[in-house]
């Protein structure tokens, strides 16, 4: 059995070992998504591989981030109370470029092919399983990232 590299020692943030730059390529990211477990894993995985994300909780707030901020990428749950996913990517589908051409993905546990085909009706442009899946979820970040132009702002 190979050898596990060695764990970094804990530190109190004063003496952090550094990172290597991994922000070539890197993407502004919106989570959306009312299960703050689901942000948390979300975001930290994606931090990890050094894109830099936001995290919002319901649609509403989603179409207000992608209307306010410029992003890159946007994943957004479907269902949550109050604006769901389809709703809120209708909204930012009427926004004007280049926030309303922002590519979104559905994150959803519940996906037979009937819903993706709603998914897409509703103007996203993939999808994303849950429970989060890590490296599904970064092969379809940079799938969806080499498939659509950069925003700039």
């Amino acid at each position: 059995m190979p050898a596990l590299p060695t764990p970094l020692p804990a530190t109190d943030g004063a003496a952090r070992p550094k990172r290597p730059n991994r922000r070539t390529g890197a993407l502004r990211i919106l989570i959306v998504d009312d299960t703050p477990a689901n942000l948390i894993l979300a975001q930290a995985v994606l931090d990890a591989a050094g894109h830099t994300t936001t995290g919002v909780p319901d649609g509403a707030a989603g179409v207000a981030a992608v209307r306010d901020g410029t992003f890159d990428l946007v994943l957004m749950d479907v269902r949550m109370p109050g604006m769901d996913g389809l709703a809120a990517t209708r909204a930012i589908r009427a926004l004007p470029p280049p926030a309303g051409a922002v590519p979104i993905l559905a994150m959803t546990a519940d996906a037979p092919p009937s819903e993706l085909k709603t998914f897409r009706a509703a103007g996203m442009n993939g999808h994303v399983a849950k429970p989060i899946d890590i490296q599904a979820l970064l092969a379809k970040v940079r799938e969806a990232a080499a498939n659509s132009p950069k925003q700039t702002g």
